[in-house]
């Protein structure tokens, strides 16, 4: 399916993830060198930081940064805007433009909520939200992208030649925990620096091996090292195995639109299928082609949203989560099915099954 690319190179991620990725975790416990206990409490201090700051910019922006409540001092123009904007987007005409033209207030309009909910939306937005590189991923099958098993895609000869991952199958479950994908070069549009851009795909593409970013061979001929590049989650975010660690095995190009291959077994794992299914991507944040990294000097938002996005793939990938973070959300489903149906009930009952039989405990 073809699908356009989207112009926004983030998102907010879903506050269900955020619940599910922070639900299991165990004080006690160690994950990749960190305690759990500490892992819960840096992730509530970072969330506490990102919320101050939005906080702080609806102040500068609103309130030429003062919010005092004895003596607030508003921006009007800013306001002014922001109204005429609301106005415009919801479509509520010249008659509510004059309204405000005029002097009046929102009170005066039948349509008042309107700017109740747009104001909650925004504080929303800025101070709840948790926004990160990324984006919204269409779902394709591997089919004919990549080998299975031992076999191999072979490379297509001519102008079209194609080999996506080297033609290999892609690793579901890597030794750090993540997944292999193949993914829209699109993903890559704040992480490339802006000569780089200007480059055709295939030296974009190198680029993004030779700064170990996706799998492949760099230009001095040794194998680059990825790490994995962000996390994502289905939704509706039924668990933790509707979220995932991923590794870039390889990139498509942009026309392609916004597609992601994932390995064969991620379909069994998160109940999906590929009727226009859509993943959505949080992504590491770079800054000049490097990932940013908190520092005490380094505050800035994708640092901080990075060291977030550190302590959510330590607990998705942990060995301990794994069951949790990997097993389909049928097997329970297939389990009573097979064994217990078939197996106890069904084996049982050689007879004729009386009737109000589905009342009994038995049944």
């Amino acid at each position: 399916m073809n699908t356009e690319h989207h112009d926004a190179d983030s998102r907010n991620i879903g506050t269900q993830m955020f619940k599910l990725a922070f639900s299991n975790i165990i004080d006690d416990a160690d994950y990749s060198g960190k305690s759990g206990e500490f892992i819960k409490k840096d992730i509530m201090r970072i969330i506490k930081e990102l919320t101050s700051r939005g906080d702080e910019e609806l102040r500068m922006k609103f309130f030429n940064g003062s919010m005092d409540p004895n003596n607030p001092i508003p921006n009007d123009e800013a306001i002014r805007k922001y109204i005429k904007m609301v106005i415009e987007n919801n479509g509520l005409g010249v008659s509510a433009e004059e309204i405000f033209n005029d002097g009046g207030v929102a009170a005066c309009i039948a349509s008042r909520e309107v700017f109740e909910n747009s104001v909650t939306s925004l504080v929303d937005s800025e101070v709840v939200d948790i926004e990160m590189p990324g984006g919204t991923a269409i779902q394709q099958s591997v089919f004919g992208f990549v080998g299975h098993g031992n076999n191999k895609v072979k490379s297509q000869t001519g102008a079209y030649k194609i080999n996506y991952n080297d033609g290999e199958e892609l690793i579901w479950d890597k030794e750090d925990g993540s997944m292999e994908v193949i993914m829209s070069i699109n993903f890559f549009r704040s992480v490339l620096p802006s000569d780089i851009k200007k480059k055709p795909f295939t030296e974009q593409k190198q680029w993004l091996i030779d700064h170990d970013i996706i799998k492949g061979t760099k230009t001095s001929s040794e194998r680059s090292n990825p790490t994995p590049y962000g996390m994502g989650y289905r939704i509706p975010t039924q668990g933790l195995s509707s979220m995932f660690a991923f590794t870039v095995a390889d990139v498509m190009p942009p026309l392609v639109g916004d597609l992601i291959i994932v390995p064969r077994e991620f379909t069994a794992q998160t109940g999906s299928d590929f009727d226009v299914d859509k993943l959505f991507l949080a992504t590491y944040s770079y800054k000049n082609g490097e990932r940013e990294i908190e520092t005490k000097e380094n505050k800035t938002k994708g640092a901080l949203t990075n060291a977030l996005l550190d302590h959510y793939i330590n607990l998705i990938t942990d060995v301990k989560n794994f069951a949790n973070a990997r097993a389909s959300i049928d097997v329970l489903t297939d389990k009573l099915k097979t064994d217990f149906v078939n197996g106890v009930i069904r084996n049982q009952q050689r007879s004729y099954i009386p009737g109000f039989a589905s009342l009994t405990p038995r049944f």
